[in-house]
C-alpha cells in the first residue's frame, strides 16, 4: 500500500490528477475565469467612477447654462421663427453625455450576457479618450485604456447627437483599433 501524501498540496494534486484523467478539461481554466472576472469587476469599477464624474460634470454645465437640445435641430414650426426655448448645447455637454451615453451603453450590454449568452458583446466602450474639456478624468480614462488593451474605441462620426455604437460593425471587425477624437 502506497503511504498517504505528506502535505495538503500534494494530496490536492493528487486529487486534481485522478479527477483530470475521469472528467475532462473546460476550455477555459478556473484560473482564468477568476481572472476575467477580476478584470471585469475592475472595469466596471473603473466605468462607474468616470460616470460619476461624467454625471458631475454635465450637472455643473447645466447649471452654467450650457446643456441644450443635442442633435438636428428640429425645423421652425413658424416660418423662419425657431423655437425660443431651443438651443443647442455646449461642446463640453455634448462631450460628456457622449461618454456617459457610449459608458452606459456597454455596461448594459455586458450585464445583458448572463440572461442573452450568444448576444454579441462588444470589445469596450465606444468612446476610450477623455473629453477635451475635463482632464481632471485623465487618470481614470489611462486606468480604463489599460483595461481594455488593444481596443481605442469606435471612430464616431462628427455629429450633434450621442452615438450608439453599430453592433454589426463591431461583429465584423471587433479587433479595429480607430483613432478617437
Amino acid at each position: 500500500m502506497a503511504a498517504p501524501p505528506t502535505t495538503q498540496s500534494q494530496a490536492l494534486q493528487s486529487m486534481s490528477q485522478s479527477s483530470m484523467k475521469a472528467v475532462p478539461q473546460s476550455p477555459v481554466s478556473p484560473d482564468a475565469q477568476i481572472r476575467d472576472q477580476g478584470r471585469d469587476r475592475e472595469r466596471v469599477a473603473v466605468l462607474l467612477d468616470i460616470n460619476s464624474e461624467l454625471l458631475q460634470e454635465i450637472v455643473s454645465l447645466q447649471a452654467q447654462g450650457k446643456a441644450g437640445h443635442i442633435g438636428q435641430m428640429p425645423p421652425p414650426k413658424e416660418e423662419g421663427k425657431p423655437e425660443p426655448d431651443l438651443k443647442p448645447a455646449s461642446k463640453e455637454y455634448v462631450d460628456c453625455m457622449r461618454r456617459l451615453q457610449a459608458n452606459l451603453s456597454y455596461l448594459a450590454t455586458t450585464a445583458e450576457r448572463a440572461h442573452k449568452p450568444s448576444q454579441v458583446i462588444p470589445p469596450g466602450p465606444a468612446i476610450m479618450s477623455v473629453p477635451s474639456s475635463y482632464p481632471a478624468l485623465s487618470d481614470l480614462y489611462t486606468k480604463l485604456q489599460a483595461l481594455f488593451p488593444g481596443w481605442r474605441g469606435q471612430q464616431l462620426k462628427a455629429s450633434p447627437g450621442p452615438q450608439r455604437p453599430n453592433m454589426q460593425q463591431m461583429q465584423q471587425n471587433p479587433q479595429a483599433q480607430p483613432s478617437q477624437g
